[in-house]
């Protein structure tokens, strides 16, 4: 049986859908204390650099490009699962930088 009209809804839905991009975030996120890089692959491949607070304390800040809420949902909760403080969180747009 064919139901005449579904086709093309259908194929002009699957062509808007594969047209538009994914536009991704860069996150930046400060935790304390000093994460060794080692774990940078369970947070989901993040670089993993370190800002000296004072004399023997550290803070770790992580950035990565997340795909949408539910990818940031899912790096926040490996954060949690590791029992991190985060002190801060940014959000950049594609393109934008920290002179914007």
């Amino acid at each position: 049986m064919r139901l005449y009209g579904m086709d093309k809804r259908m194929s002009q839905r699957n062509k808007s859908t594969e047209q538009e991009p994914i536009e991704r975030s860069l996150y930046r996120i400060v935790i304390s204390g000093a994460l060794h890089e080692s774990w940078s692959d369970f947070l989901g491949k993040v670089d993993i650099d370190w800002e000296r607070q004072g004399i023997s304390s550290y803070h770790t800040i992580l950035l990565s490009e997340v795909p949408d809420q539910a990818g940031l949902r899912g790096l926040l909760n490996r954060i949690w699962d590791l029992n991190l403080e985060i002190i801060s969180l940014d959000k950049f747009s594609q393109g934008e930088t920290d002179d914007n």
